[in-house]
């Protein structure tokens, strides 16, 4: 799949946020089609992540979150992201978000200040989540923050999921996160 087969996309601004469980390939989608698309792809996450490891004020803020396997504070979180987020240049160019807005507050908030394309829900069962976690083995997959992970997950990104789809008129584009690779990549491509 070329960046060439999606020409037309490549030119719009086209902005995603992704929803799924932990184990669902929301990095895969988003690296996928952020090359796809042209458009820049970041996780929130990983933005945390890095945070931390750079020691920055941001970063010793949420370090005590990330390391307990716990949600950071929706206010913390949207405060970094509306700044980052409303870049001219990224309204330009659009962009790709995995992990935020991840509540159904934060999600109303976003609204507030920007509209997506379409919102993505990559759907995967539990017990595939919990597999595809384990075998990856990073530092922070231990079985016990596993757990909370997928539960975090049915009463924030799910429940986020759910209210697009029931309360609002935004594109929602729910995607079986077990197919494959490809497939998932060619199934949100077309949906668009």
């Amino acid at each position: 799949m070329s960046g060439r087969e999606y020409a037309n996309l490549a030119d719009m601004s086209i902005k995603l946020i992704f929803y799924g469980p932990p184990g669902a390939g929301k990095d895969t989608q988003t690296d996928r089609l952020s090359e796809i698309l042209g458009i820049p792809s970041f996780s929130a996450g990983q933005m945390m992540r890095d945070a931390i490891a750079a020691g920055s004020e941001f970063g010793e803020e949420v370090r005590p979150y990330v390391e307990s396997g716990t949600m950071v504070p929706g206010a913390v979180a949207t405060r970094m992201f509306k700044e980052y987020l409303l870049d001219p240049r990224l309204q330009a160019s659009g962009y790709i978000v995995n992990g935020y807005p991840r509540t159904v507050e934060s999600l109303q908030t976003y609204l507030g200040y920007d509209r997506p394309t379409a919102i993505v829900h990559l759907v995967v069962p539990d017990e595939i989540a919990r597999q595809r976690l384990l075998a990856r083995g990073r530092a922070d997959d231990t079985a016990e923050l596993i757990e909370k992970r997928i539960q975090r997950y049915h009463e924030t990104e799910k429940a986020a999921a759910d209210y697009v789809r029931d309360q609002t008129d935004g594109p929602l584009i729910e995607v079986d996160g077990t197919l494959p690779v490809d497939d998932v990549t060619k199934i949100i491509l077309f949906t668009l």
